[in-house]
């Protein structure tokens, strides 16, 4: 048998390798596409068994996206993946040592929190100075205000502190030091993020200042994401840590 064999085009590594990354970024996005739809008309527990295995597949593809990324050189720059980490647990638990820890590990996350949004908006509506809000003790005599405050403005609008913070934010990688509510934990993950618990037991909770304060250790805002276990927060794709 004569003449040349035709051999099928050789396509480049990173030629494929670009194709593969634009494919698993498609494939994020659309998970999280899925996961805001998941938000309405569905109950609870179907909400978090849906959410599991998107989170699953999703992190599974970031993984591979982390491997694929750090090789990969090319003149124009690749879409980067945002990331964020939400951070629950009790008063005085650590959850701002965590957060420092994790930005200074990891450069790329920047540390904000929803309370953020809160103190400023109310810094303005009673014409004080924010700095006071944000200083550890000084915003100890505020915190039962703020409590009222927040509760008044969630009343129309569960997430309007998150959903606020998210818009000021939109593509940067996040520590939010500060998640409270299961509306906030529905609106981390439709923005693809994942949850850190803090445990801390009482007797470091104390030697950090905390002590029991009626009003503001049995509000929701302290209690109600304590009502997730840890097999939950894993099942959602976060983690539980002890500080």
């Amino acid at each position: 048998m004569t003449g040349e064999t035709q051999n099928a085009p050789i396509r480049s590594v990173d030629s494929t390798k670009a194709e593969r990354i634009k494919n698993i970024q498609d494939r994020i996005y659309s998970i999280q596409q899925q996961i805001r739809s998941l938000s309405t008309g569905i109950d609870r527990y179907q909400w978090m068994f849906y959410v599991t295995q998107l989170q699953q597949e999703e992190q599974k593809l970031v993984n591979e996206l982390d491997i694929l990324t750090s090789t990969y050189e090319e003149d124009t720059p690749t879409q980067t993946v945002r990331r964020i980490i939400a951070i629950c647990g009790a008063r005085k638990s650590g959850k701002g040592a965590v957060s420092e820890i994790i930005a200074e590990l990891q450069p790329q996350f920047r540390i904000v929190n929803f309370a953020d949004v809160l103190k400023h908006s109310f810094a303005e509506k009673e014409e004080i100075d924010p700095a006071l809000l944000f200083d550890p003790q000084e915003k100890e005599k505020y915190r039962k205000q703020l409590i009222e405050y927040a509760d008044e403005m969630r009343s129309t609008d569960p997430c309007v502190f998150a959903r606020t913070l998210f818009d000021m934010n939109p593509v940067e990688s996040l520590v939010i030091g500060d998640l409270r509510f299961i509306e906030e934990l529905k609106l981390v993950i439709e923005q693809g993020g994942i949850v850190l618990q803090v445990y801390a037991d009482q007797m470091w909770r104390r030697k950090r200042g905390w002590f029991y304060t009626a009003g503001i250790d049995d509000h929701m805002s302290e209690t109600e994401m304590g009502y997730l276990s840890g097999d939950t927060i894993y099942r959602l794709g976060g983690y539980s840590v002890y500080n």
